[in-house]
């Protein structure tokens, strides 16, 4: 992973830039990444994490389900492009508990983590 991330942190654009979550560069699906940055296997990237798996067995992304498909936002800052890297999956039990799912920002620009803090209000 350190490898990864270390790649990815190589050619960083200007911070304001990658903190910006409204620019069109700042919002990808997974599969939009291959397109997008071809040279990387962003398959092989989300195996592992099982990402790619977890709709197939039933489990909700939480912050896409309250936000819409169509929802981009970064929650963390790459060399050339910022990802969203952090997610909160959940059962349907959970996920029809959600009354809220949405990050934080302020922690990583604050620089108190690098990543953004993904909140997930259960009622």
């Amino acid at each position: 992973m350190l490898a990864l991330e270390t790649e990815l942190a190589k050619a960083q654009a200007p911070r304001p830039d990658l903190r910006d979550g409204a620019r069109p560069g700042n919002r990808y699906q997974l599969a939009e990444l291959p397109k997008a940055f071809p040279g990387f296997d962003w398959a092989v990237w989300a195996k592992p994490q099982g990402i790619d798996r977890l709709p197939a067995i039933g489990f909700t992304d939480l912050w896409r389900a309250k936000r819409g498909e169509d929802a981009r936002e970064h929650t963390w800052e790459g060399a050339k492009h910022p990802y969203r890297l952090d997610h909160a999956f959940g059962s349907a039990s959970i996920a029809a508990r959600v009354s809220d799912c949405a990050y934080s920002h302020e922690e990583r620009s604050e620089a108190v983590s690098d990543h953004s803090i993904l909140l997930v209000d259960l009622a």
